[in-house]
């Protein structure tokens, strides 16, 4: 029987150079062994400081102040 995987689900994302630089600052910097390992955990730091709104995340759209009949 195969082993449970730690993270089941994949994601594929792009950064930029200067983005993805600092990425692997901070995995030296905290000692991390994998690129992977310092996404996650700047992701659950960014995610700690960030408080979900009332209405459950999703954002009414704002108004251009047109008329759809124009």
């Amino acid at each position: 029987m195969p082993r449970p995987l730690a993270f089941p689900i994949k994601k594929l994302i792009g950064f930029n150079a200067d983005l993805w630089e600092r990425v692997r600052e901070y995995r030296f910097e905290a000692r991390l062994n994998t690129e992977s390992d310092a996404v996650r955990q700047l992701i659950e730091k960014g995610l700690g400081k960030s408080k979900p709104s009332s209405s459950g995340g999703a954002r009414k759209p704002r108004s251009t102040g047109k008329s759809a009949g124009r």
